[in-house]
């Protein structure tokens, strides 16, 4: 099986998400690379178009580096939507992994919003560890990771997904019509 890593430093931690995908049966491509946001993944989507075609499922994560670029959150929120609607065009099966940001503010919470709701447009599989931190009252349990969850736990989220790959669903068909309406939203933001 070959699987496609996007993402930031939580993707290529010595001890994290990278170890749990990491397997005998598993070829990994780690694009990810520290402190990259979603125009990173993009261009990585596009440099690796051809890897990226050939393989069986993606895996990206992006919300705590979009959160702490000092972009404008206009331009990130964008440059977000123009990673989603790339991502969609790549015709993967895609786990998009929401990590927790520890500062909740309307920023992170533009952010995660954004990400969600590209997941939810273009049907891409979800895991939002961040809801699940907000739901279970998990921030102060994991305050000494500060923006990098703790690695254990980071490696399991790596072998679930490779479990979960059977059941994951593909992303949605969408008329051009509908794709207009995503891009407008978040220009509303």
């Amino acid at each position: 099986m070959n699987v496609i890593l996007l993402g930031g430093s939580n993707s290529v931690l010595k001890n994290g998400l990278r170890i749990g995908l990491e397997n005998k049966d598993i070829t990994l491509h780690n694009y990810a690379l520290g402190l990259s946001t979603s125009l990173q993944n993009l261009y990585e989507l596009i440099r690796h178009k051809d890897t990226i075609n050939k393989s069986d499922f993606l895996i990206s994560e992006s919300n705590i580096n979009d959160y702490l670029s000092p972009m404008s959150l206009n331009i990130i929120l964008r440059n977000i939507d123009y990673f989603y609607e790339e991502l969609y065009k790549a015709n993967k099966i895609t786990i998009v992994l929401i990590f927790p940001i520890p500062a909740y503010n309307d920023k992170s919470k533009a952010i995660n919003e954004a990400h969600r709701k590209n997941c939810a447009y273009y049907g891409f599989n979800l895991i939002d560890v961040d809801f699940y931190y907000q739901k279970n009252n998990l921030y102060d349990f994991d305050q000494n990771y500060n923006f990098h969850p703790i690695p254990l736990a980071m490696q399991e989220l790596g072998k679930t997904s490779l479990k979960i790959y059977i059941a994951l669903k593909n992303p949605k068909k969408i008329s051009f019509a509908q794709k207009e309406n995503i891009i407008s939203l978040h220009l509303q933001i």
